[in-house]
């Protein structure tokens, strides 16, 4: 299991960048990033030549992977899982060209069709994504997009889920797609996902007013 990580700016001529998933494996990855990957040319070897396995992730014959929680962006070669019947993608963001066989995607945010439960295909809206920054800003379609998952935290160790008020899904089921969770402003008090004169008209009708307990 890969938790909590980043992987980026790999290069590699001969063999797939990022991550390979090699034969009859299993790999979980959650809270990840892979960006900035990159490879000259197919990996070849293994009785399969030039199986196209030069992405992020590859996943080669027999390899079971689970992604929940990833994101996975400007990587050269794209987003590669070959005869890996058993692979599954939750509520993640792929923003590259990819390839599988029977990929089980599901409340993701995926380039190409978006076939399954929940999928999208949209601009994330990440913060700064040409520094390297992949948080989601407040209109960012991935927020509350997800689906219910055992995970308390995300990448950073910030709380996960994070309701957004009439955004996406409601309730203690409002995860985010990617890696990152959106937090609220430390003044949203409608939660919201901004401070606004309606957070405002909430502090001034609460100002002094003691709870209960004191």
């Amino acid at each position: 299991m890969i938790r909590n990580c980043r992987i980026t700016e790999n290069k590699a001529y001969e063999r797939a960048p990022g991550v390979t998933v090699l034969f009859d494996s299993k790999t979980t990855l959650i809270n990840c990033i892979i960006d900035n990957t990159h490879a000259s040319r197919a990996f070849q070897g293994g009785g399969f030549p030039n199986i196209g396995a030069e992405g992020a992730l590859t996943a080669l014959p027999g390899s079971d992977v689970l992604l929940v929680n990833c994101t996975i962006t400007d990587n050269t070669g794209g987003f590669e899982v070959c005869f890996s019947e058993a692979s599954r993608v939750i509520n993640s963001i792929i923003r590259e060209h990819f390839d599988g066989v029977d990929l089980k995607i599901s409340h993701s945010n995926i380039m190409g069709p978006t076939d399954g439960v929940g999928n999208i295909n949209a601009d994330p809206l990440f913060v700064n994504p040409s520094v390297g920054d992949f948080r989601l800003r407040v209109h960012s379609p991935c927020i509350d997009s997800g689906t219910t998952v055992d995970l308390g935290v995300d990448i950073t160790g910030s709380s996960r889920p994070v309701d957004v008020i009439g955004v996406g899904r409601d309730g203690p089921g409002a995860y985010d797609m990617g890696a990152y969770e959106f937090q609220l402003p430390l003044g949203d008090l409608d939660s919201n996902g901004r401070i606004d004169s309606r957070d405002l008209f909430l502090f001034r009708r609460q100002w002094m007013i003691q709870s209960e307990s004191d």
